[in-house]
């Protein structure tokens, strides 16, 4: 039997195709990016590792926020189980999680990307005072309310998040669009009830989708290997919405 063909996979790099309250320029912020538990495409290992490279030439820091304290919700209505049991399991988990994570920074780039879990930061005094605020203002006015509930029902379907954190030098990162309720807060609807924390900066945010840069035959390679080498492994993961093909190549989704 002759020897089988090997076939070059395409190269991928990550791509900007949307962006909130920022110009071309974000080599001057420090960006943070919300990773669920859930075993999405979006934060395979190797997909990480490409938020990774393309922040060190990208942006300023970036800090990947372990999102723990979804979970532990997740746990209590999912499992049944009592909230400090919850807590307890998700922060292994989270811990997990971080050092798997730590380990897949390149090691030029250990000066410039960290991870924390979420779970730490909302225990920090200003994140308490903010969620106060937020659950006054729920309490307080049925729109946000509303909205804030949609919100929260999409990341429950998703398990997706990122926390929003104010200041001059501060960029969200997403894999897809966030949620309406956050960029309101900011810049719309709500943002008179957040202002002296936002200053009335709007929410700043990039969405990266990843793009074939260097791309052999694609029926030749196949939708599985093109997917993998943009840190894809779709026969492990529940597929994200979307043509992911169509992402990879850069044509538009309908």
């Amino acid at each position: 039997m002759p020897p089988r063909e090997e076939v070059a996979l395409p190269r991928i790099e990550l791509e900007i195709v949307w962006r909130s309250g920022i110009q071309d320029d974000t080599s001057q912020f420090n960006a943070y990016l919300g990773v669920s538990f859930s075993k999405t495409t979006h934060f395979s290992r190797a997909m990480m590792r490409n938020y990774m490279v393309w922040a060190g030439k990208n942006v300023r820091n970036l800090l990947v926020i372990v999102a723990d304290h979804l979970e532990a919700h997740n746990y209590v209505v999912f499992r049944g189980l009592s909230l400090p049991e919850a807590e307890r399991r998700t922060r292994i988990v989270g811990d997990q999680l971080k050092t798997a994570y730590s380990k897949t920074i390149p090691e030029d780039m250990r000066r410039c990307v960290s991870v924390q879990l979420a779970s730490d930061i909302l225990a920090s005094p200003g994140c308490i005072s903010l969620l106060g605020r937020v659950q006054a203002l729920q309490d307080g006015l049925p729109e946000f309310d509303k909205d804030l509930t949609a919100a929260v029902l999409d990341a429950v379907g998703w398990k997706l998040t990122a926390i929003p954190s104010a200041g001059i030098d501060k960029m969200a990162v997403f894999p897809y669009r966030p949620q309406a309720v956050i960029l309101n807060a900011f810049s719309g609807a709500y943002s008179h009830h957040f202002s002296d924390i936002t200053g009335g900066i709007p929410f700043r945010a990039i969405q990266l989708v990843p793009r074939i840069i260097e791309a052999p035959d694609i029926q030749a390679v196949g939708a599985k290997a093109v997917l993998k080498s943009a840190g894809y492994a779709p026969t492990a993961h529940r597929q994200p919405k979307g043509n992911l093909i169509n992402n990879a190549v850069g044509r538009k989704n309908s």
